[in-house]
């Protein structure tokens, strides 16, 4: 099993969020899609809050690598950050979003429907 797994936040939404069926992007659209009611929303949040995760603040170089993979590859910043994070971490990224992420070679990325392969 290695080490660090990185996950973008559209996995870590559809894992607290089973019941949803939409392909949520980002934890505001916990709120903007209204899919939720609060009391639910509320559940889900503490739950990740309380999952074993290292949080990692965004630092100078951490930006700079994650422009670095969004300009070589054509991906949105907010996509290349999992990249960059990744990459730092000698970690594996799992991601809901292979289409765009997948094409960083750099970076093991693997899709949310094949995760248990790296376990």
């Amino acid at each position: 099993m290695p080490k660090y797994i990185a996950v973008d936040s559209s996995v870590i939404i559809k894992w607290l969020n089973s019941d949803s069926e939409d392909n949520l992007d980002k934890a505001d659209a916990l709120l903007k899609s209204k899919q939720l009611a609060v009391n639910k929303a509320k559940t889900v949040l503490e739950k990740f809050y309380n999952l074993p995760i290292l949080y990692v603040n965004e630092s100078q170089k951490l930006a700079q690598s994650t422009y670095e993979f969004a300009s070589k590859f054509g991906l949105t910043y907010y996509d290349a950050s999992f990249i960059s994070l990744a990459s730092q971490f000698g970690a594996i990224l799992v991601t809901d979003n292979i289409k765009h992420q997948g094409k960083v070679k750099e970076v093991k990325v693997v899709e949310l429907k094949n995760y248990n392969s790296i376990l």
